[in-house]
């Protein structure tokens, strides 16, 4: 479908405040506005998130309200949310956070293995954190429903030599390598 002129304007006017207001109240005013205008626009919602404006309440907040509003847009969501969270890796307590939403990705499109492959990349090999088991849970029980799993083994195999584990490793490698020539047919 094309944009109107008026809808282009107001994409324009909403990226332009999303990208640069130091705000919070201005961000969730112009939110509720482009919500009130029906603007499914997962990119521009994306901007929003990244503001660095927005406390982690706040995206969540957002995140929450921009899912529930437009489903459609959710699974895009929720990843970039788990990365935004992620990014923020300073603060550890937001490991959860990212954790969380890289679950809510993967409970709406089990298939895809994206959402398995950044829940990895949240595993601390320097800290024995709490959350390294919840990682490693969800990639284990998320690879049964993946539709592409060589990526996710060969995550997994990379994961274990890390971890010193060489026989998971090379188990993995293998997996990885036959499940990429099943992928390939």
């Amino acid at each position: 479908m094309k944009n109107t002129g008026s809808e282009s304007n107001d994409i324009n006017y909403f990226e332009h405040v999303f990208r640069n207001s130091i705000s919070p109240e201005q961000l969730f005013d112009a939110l509720s506005l482009a919500i009130k205008k029906g603007i499914c626009d997962g990119d521009l919602y994306k901007i929003l998130l990244a503001n660095p404006a927005l406390s982690p309440d706040e995206i969540i907040m957002f995140t929450e309200k921009l899912s529930k509003e437009f489903n459609d847009c959710s699974y895009d969501l929720f990843l970039w949310t788990g990365y935004l969270f992620q990014m923020r890796d300073h603060d550890l307590s937001l490991i959860d956070n990212s954790l969380y939403y890289y679950q809510k990705a993967f409970m709406i499109d089990p298939e895809n293995h994206q959402p398995l492959l950044s829940a990895l990349s949240l595993y601390n090999y320097e800290i024995a954190l709490p959350v390294n088991d919840d990682v490693l849970r969800l990639v284990n029980t998320g690879l049964i429903k993946a539709k592409q799993k060589s990526p996710v083994y060969k995550a997994l195999s990379k994961h274990y030599r890390k971890t010193g584990r060489e026989e998971l490793a090379r188990k993995f490698a293998i997996l990885s390598e036959n499940a990429a020539r099943k992928e390939d047919q």
